[in-house]
Parts: structure tokens; sequence; C-alpha cells
């Protein structure tokens, strides 16, 4: 389940997407449709947020890290 964080922004000033999940797995493709950026797999795991290589994207796991999450 994803859920809207509160804003963020770069050292510029720049808005920052925020998305928490309590998926400790995310995949980010930048949300822009055929505009986006290839599909990327980004774990947030241990360290608990990630920020998308491509677009910036920050994402942060608000789960329990000690739950199972098999599949």
């Amino acid at each position: 389940m994803l859920h809207a964080a509160p804003p963020r922004t770069t050292p510029a000033g720049t808005p920052v997407e925020v998305t928490e999940t309590d998926h400790p797995t995310i995949a980010c493709d930048g949300g822009d449709g055929p505009l986006g950026h290839p599909v990327v797999f980004l774990n947030l795991l241990p360290a608990g947020a990630i920020d998308c290589p491509y677009c910036g994207r920050h994402f942060v796991f608000s789960g329990d890290p000690s739950a199972g999450h098999g599949h």
C-alpha cells in the first residue's frame, strides 16, 4: 500500500516526490508513461529509504522490517 508523505525539496528548492510504502522493495518507472524511465526495482531495507537513481523520487519504508514479506 502506498501513502503520500510530506513534501520534500532538493537543495535548490525543487519539490521531490516522496512516497511511503509498507513493502521493502518498490518498482519505479518515473510515472509519466512513455516520458518516464526504465523500470528499476529499489530495495528500501536496511536503510529504510532510497532515492530513485533516474528521477530522484524518494521512497520511505513505513512497514515492520522484521515482518516476513514472502511471495
